[in-house]
């Protein structure tokens, strides 16, 4: 086995081995159950967030636009100069700047959630 490209010999029993570096085949997640399966789950073992983390990011984008722009609005309703400084470098700094704590955060939040369903399928792996 060439474990550089992760191309095998060829022979028969080369698909039952593992790539070496690859990934593994099988479900990595704590439970394949559906939004509204791990939204009702009472134990806790399925996951939400891997699965509105998207959607969070995108509302959290929005609202950030509308918040810059009202900033806008509030800025040129006190004076022209405040206004079009305000349109021209703070707003877009405040939305920039917004967008990246947001990300970062729920970066941080799948973080921890991949590292719980993966720590948790070590120890189901461990247990056979």
């Amino acid at each position: 086995m060439d474990y550089n490209t992760g191309s095998g010999s060829g022979g028969p029993d080369d698909q039952s081995r593992p790539m070496y570096g690859g990934q593994q085949q099988g479900n990595l997640g704590v439970s394949t159950k559906g939004f509204f399966g791990s939204l009702f789950d009472i134990s806790f073992r399925s996951f939400v967030t891997g699965k509105i983390i998207g959607i969070l990011y995108v509302i959290s984008v929005v609202i950030l636009a509308l918040i810059s722009i009202f900033y806008i609005v509030v800025a040129f309703n006190n004076s022209a100069t405040f206004g079009a400084v305000t349109l021209l470098i703070l707003a877009p700094l405040f939305f920039l700047f917004s967008v990246i704590y947001v990300r970062v955060l729920l970066e941080l939040a799948m973080v921890l959630f991949r590292i719980a369903e993966n720590t948790t399928e070590m120890v189901r792996q461990g247990r056979r």
